[in-house]
């Protein structure tokens, strides 16, 4: 699997728009949900019914 690819399974970047998150802890570094999720951007309601989970982080 690609680098986004991996990066989107395990949450560092947003499902839709690849869209990095920003560690709130330290700025300079990008934040790993653990999960897939999408931005606040990019989460809609429809998302929530296929299980989406919608991101804590920032974006970069």
């Amino acid at each position: 699997m690609g680098e986004i690819a991996e990066d989107i399974v395990d949450g560092t970047c947003c499902t839709y728009c690849g869209m990095y998150f920003q560690d709130p802890e330290d700025p300079e570094k990008v934040y790993t949900h653990g999960f897939p999720v999408a931005c606040k951007s990019c989460f809609r309601a429809p998302m929530r019914k296929l299980g989406v989970q919608k991101a804590t982080a920032k974006l970069i």
